[in-house]
């Protein structure tokens, strides 16, 4: 059920609808947030709060400031306290990406497949931290996937959906002949948004 609109504070009426409906429009689906808890201290305590499951994706002892600053797995509701505030507040600030997943689809294996590529390794063979949860990352990175890269970033993964143009336009990024397209939806009077208007790389189907 879609939260009460006068509920939501910073992003306009028809761009809270059109976020909403690219996230819980889609019958029989599974949605989740891979947050950066490092882009807001905001995160971490709406978490404490969030009823439904989630974790964060390091493992192991960690001092508070390493929590503080990791990435967040997390199910979302539609009406959620924690949906609310991503869209609401969190958007066009780089909070973090949207999964979309079949209902089969388990928490704990969510949880490994984003663990898989926290980590890469260089052409010179150093490892670094990657970044995927920063939609300015993952949605530059995305698009350039082979089908054998977009195999392993998808995964159980139906669809991602992100903020571009610093939140100007929803882009909902799904495989078609195994290969990432895109669909960009400018949000209708939304940050930076002037009109509505839909530019498409491919129809997603």
């Amino acid at each position: 059920m879609r939260p009460r609109i006068e509920d939501w504070a910073m992003v306009n009426e028809a761009a809270r609808d059109a976020i909403w409906e690219a996230l819980f429009g889609k019958a029989r689906t599974r949605v989740f947030a891979v947050l950066d808890g490092a882009a807001s201290p905001r995160i971490l305590a709406l978490l404490s709060r969030h009823d439904r499951e989630h974790c964060c994706l390091f493992t192991g002892d960690m001092p508070p400031d390493l929590e503080q600053h990791a990435p967040h797995l997390a199910e979302l509701s539609g009406e959620g306290e924690l949906t609310r505030t991503l869209i609401a507040d969190g958007w066009g600030k780089a909070w973090g990406i949207f999964a979309l997943t079949g209902e089969d689809v388990t928490f704990r294996g969510l949880r490994k497949h984003f663990r898989t590529f926290l980590m890469v390794r260089k052409f010179d063979g150093k490892s670094l931290y990657f970044r995927y949860y920063d939609p300015r990352v993952f949605g530059q990175y995305l698009p350039t996937c082979n089908v054998i890269e977009a195999e392993l970033v998808f995964g159980p993964v139906r669809s991602y959906v992100m903020e571009s143009g610093g939140g100007a336009a929803i882009s909902a990024l799904a495989r078609v002949d195994g290969l990432p397209y895109t669909r960009v939806v400018e949000l209708p009077g939304g940050v930076g948004a002037a009109t509505a208007a839909e530019k498409s790389s491919a129809v997603l189907r």
